[in-house]
């Protein structure tokens, strides 16, 4: 299959073209002019695509005549979103209408990354029949691209919570600071009145790459069989790290300053996922830690 996948130089992104490359698939890997080259799979074709321009984002679909699209470019941060709304809807509203525009011109299918941080985080666990009422401008962004994708019939759209997985040495993330911070033996504060349901980064992206070749439509959740505080995530890394458990300090939202109000519990309700791909393994939040750390060991 001839696939397209956007934000390909982000984390999800690159375990995206690791698992459709070693599925098989001739991959065309959108990355942002601004990021440059990559390191990643030799098997891909990397091609420099900014998703706010029309002009490049049409000639690189026309040029790859992809079967299908993994849309998981974003302006994925609810910082970045907040400072720049207008950037934030460019990218994750307007540049998902017209690549699922032309998909439908392309006779392509389009499988859109959402994201859990839709709900307001007053009725979990969410299934795909729940009412969307995202807090942030993130979440706003998302919703519009939801609605682009829905409005025409074949698509996807893949809702997904907390990922689970280390960054890159350019680009390390969240995982990646409370695993220094634990190893050299500085405490770090997480919340324990805020709710996801984690899941593998490497099976998120697996699991999307098989989704992209089959007929399911519509919504799906995708994560993981857990629902766990960001404090219970905190302390299950100090026992894959044979650390002080003591370092995880307990707070709560009210003590830290928000720019924008925090959804409490969006653990998402994952059972169509599951009925849908039952040959599928979804670690829980443990063994997922234990299989990050023993693979970059």
């Amino acid at each position: 299959m001839r696939l397209v996948i956007t934000g390909a130089s982000g984390q999800l992104g690159r375990r995206l073209v690791e698992a459709a490359c070693l599925a098989g698939h001739t991959v065309f890997a959108w990355t942002s002019p601004r990021r440059g080259s990559l390191l990643g799979s030799t098997l891909a074709h990397y091609v420099p695509v900014e998703l706010t321009n029309p002009e490049q984002v049409a000639e690189a679909f026309w040029q790859a005549r992809p079967m299908a699209v993994i849309h998981a470019g974003a302006c994925s941060t609810l910082s970045a979103c907040y400072q720049d709304p207008v950037q934030a809807f460019r990218i994750n509203a307007e540049a998902t209408r017209q690549l699922v525009g032309l998909c439908v011109a392309g006779v392509s299918r389009l499988v859109y990354v959402s994201t859990d941080l839709v709900f307001d985080g007053q009725a979990a666990p969410y299934d795909e029949d729940a009412t969307a009422m995202p807090l942030s401008l993130y979440g706003k962004s998302k919703l519009d691209g939801e609605r682009a994708v829905l409005h025409h019939p074949g698509h996807l759209v893949a809702r997904l919570s907390w990922l689970t997985g280390r960054g890159t040495l350019d680009r390390p993330n969240f995982l990646d600071q409370q695993i220094l911070a634990l190893q050299e033996g500085r405490s770090i504060d997480l919340f324990v009145d805020e709710w996801r349901t984690p899941l593998g980064i490497d099976d998120a992206a697996r699991a999307l790459v098989s989704l992209t070749g089959s007929d399911v439509s519509g919504l799906l959740h995708m994560g993981g069989p857990e629902r766990l505080s960001r404090y219970e995530m905190g302390y299950t890394l100090t026992r894959v790290l044979g650390v002080n458990p003591r370092l995880v300090v307990a707070m709560e939202q009210q003590a830290m300053k928000k720019q924008e109000p925090r959804p409490r519990d969006v653990s998402l309700n994952s059972e169509r996922w599951r009925l849908l791909m039952p040959g599928s393994s979804w670690m829980r939040y443990e063994e997922v830690l234990r299989s990050v750390l023993q693979c970059q060991a």
